[in-house]
Parts: C-alpha cells; sequence; structure tokens
C-alpha cells in the first residue's frame, strides 16, 4: 500500500480540480488509475505539477476496465463540465464519461474516445439536463482486451462550471501500485 489516509465525513469535491496538491474525493476502485506527474504518453501534466492518469510510467494492463470516479455533488442550473484530457488507445480500446444520478447505474455522458488525441485538448458538455440533481462523474478506460496496450487516458483541470470553487483541506485519494 502505498498514500493512505483515513478521513472522516462525506467526501468532498474540489472545484476546480487540478490534482497539483490535496486531491479529495476521488477514488479509483481497482487501482489502475494514479495522480502524479506522467513519465510517459504525454510526459507532462496540462497544467501545474500533476495529473490523474491511466498508470503514469507504463501502458494501461491488459484487460483493464477501471473508472476514477468523483465524489457526489449537486449540480447548479446553468451547469457545464470542462476538463482537459490527452489519451492514447490501442485497437479497439476506449474512454467514456459516464455519469450516475443518485447512486444509480453509470450512464454514458461523452465518448467513445479512441485512437489518440495527440495533443491535451478541452472537452465541454453541458449538464442542464442534472440541474439539481445529485451526480458523480466517472472517466472510464475499457480495454478490449485484444492483447495491444497503449499509454492510456490522462485526465486535467477538472471543473463544474457554474458550481461553486472549493478549497481542500485534506488529501483523500490512493492509488495502490500493484
Amino acid at each position: 500500500l502505498d498514500r493512505v489516509a483515513i478521513v472522516e465525513g462525506p467526501p468532498t469535491f474540489n472545484n476546480p480540480e487540478c490534482f497539483d496538491s490535496r486531491t479529495r474525493g476521488w477514488y479509483s476502485p481497482n487501482g489502475v488509475w494514479e495522480i502524479g506527474q506522467p513519465q510517459g504518453g504525454p510526459n507532462a501534466d496540462y497544467d501545474g505539477s500533476r495529473c490523474a492518469g491511466t498508470d503514469m510510467d507504463n501502458y494501461y494492463p491488459y484487460g483493464a476496465s477501471a473508472r476514477l470516479i468523483t465524489a457526489p455533488m449537486t449540480l447548479p442550473a446553468s451547469a457545464q463540465l470542462r476538463f482537459f484530457h490527452w489519451y492514447s488507445f490501442a485497437g479497439g480500446d476506449y474512454g467514456r464519461v459516464q455519469i450516475s444520478v443518485s447512486d444509480g447505474a453509470w450512464q454514458n455522458l461523452a465518448g467513445p474516445f479512441i485512437n489518440q488525441s495527440g495533443t491535451w485538448s478541452q472537452y465541454i458538455a453541458s449538464l442542464a439536463a442534472y440541474a439539481g440533481q445529485s451526480v458523480r462523474f466517472a472517466f472510464l478506460l475499457q480495454d478490449n482486451s485484444d492483447g495491444a496496450q497503449d499509454w492510456g487516458w490522462y485526465i486535467d483541470c477538472f471543473r463544474i462550471q457554474g458550481m461553486s470553487e472549493i478549497q481542500p483541506s485534506a488529501p483523500v485519494f490512493t492509488s495502490v501500485d500493484y
């Protein structure tokens, strides 16, 4: 185990979240996602010193099906989802942005992102259809198990535009390196 934190109370979402320090409320159930400085793929984060990505120094693992998930939040009426991402997927592998409303099933919100982005790019989407609802977001990396891997997906500067900014107070995210 590495970088384990025990936190009391409900998880808090930092808005914006650029993963540079004291990341709160994000988790990855199976440890494929990490937070740090990329050593491959884009070779640098978009802004600051760290980002979230699928293995900071290697290709994503064979057969990976992994989500990076936010803490729950209630969306305001005019919210927009904004983030920067860089990706490089092999074969039929892909990434999707997903949303869960009131802890329900995951629904696809954006993607599939396939092939390579070539550079960091911004993604923007309206969240008006989810105004006033409690939601969580997930970045899903899906490997189709054809035996080919690549650098994966890197996320930086995640923001819900129209929602108050929240300042971090303690680290929560942990990643487990196998």
